[in-house]
């Protein structure tokens, strides 16, 4: 009986063996082909942003500055990301507010999902999800001028997806005026109810 009780033991225990060493592979695997996995034996270095290149020492001359544009980078730890056609620039919700006043035509695209749509979202915004090609199609159909300025927008400073949403406008649909608000939903509501006219719809 003993012996019985000792086989069948054995008997579970090379199933499990399997399956852990099955279990450790595929995690190994996956860490090594994701891009957010850790690297064993590598020492980190610390880089400057690509899309941003080293600033020359300024010269003192006499001509006012020209008006600079900062670009957006691409996300870091996203996974793949699209790169688009053009670097896409970046504005502020202040910039854009600016420019509502002045009753410059724009649209304000909110790429978060429907959900957070609807709990809140820049007044006269439209929902187009990352990576909704319908949406985004439906857009292109109803704006025909592809030099039209659009801002889009998502969570906040980290969020990925209105990048997905301007890349997917400039590449598929060729707008060529996109920008991208980095502070997101997060910096409309900070912007607003620090001048107390927060309003999300």
């Amino acid at each position: 009986m003993a012996l019985s009780n000792s086989n069948s033991k054995l008997g579970m225990l090379a199933p499990m063996l399997l399956i852990l060493a099955a279990s450790i592979l595929a995690g190994f695997t996956y860490n090594r082909t994701t891009p957010l996995g850790v690297r064993f034996g590598q020492t980190v270095e610390k880089t400057q942003p690509v899309s941003q290149p080293p600033v020359p020492m300024a010269q003192a001359t006499n001509t006012p500055p020209a008006k600079t544009t900062n670009y957006v980078a691409m996300p870091e730890g996203a996974g793949p990301m699209p790169t688009p056609k053009y670097p896409i620039p970046a504005i502020t919700w202040k910039e854009v507010r600016s420019l509502l006043a002045a009753q410059q035509k724009l649209t304000i695209i909110d790429a978060r999902g429907r959900i957070a749509f609807n709990a809140g979202h820049i007044p006269d915004a439209i929902c187009i999800p990352s990576g909704n090609n319908f949406d985004m199609s439906n857009f292109s159909e109803e704006h025909t001028n592809k030099s039209e300025l659009i801002v889009a927008y998502c969570g906040g400073q980290h969020c990925p997806l209105s990048w997905l949403v301007a890349a997917g406008l400039i590449n598929n649909f060729d707008f060529s005026n996109v920008k991208i608000m980095p502070g997101g939903f997060e910096e409309y509501q900070r912007a607003e109810a620090s001048a107390g006219t927060a309003q999300s719809k």
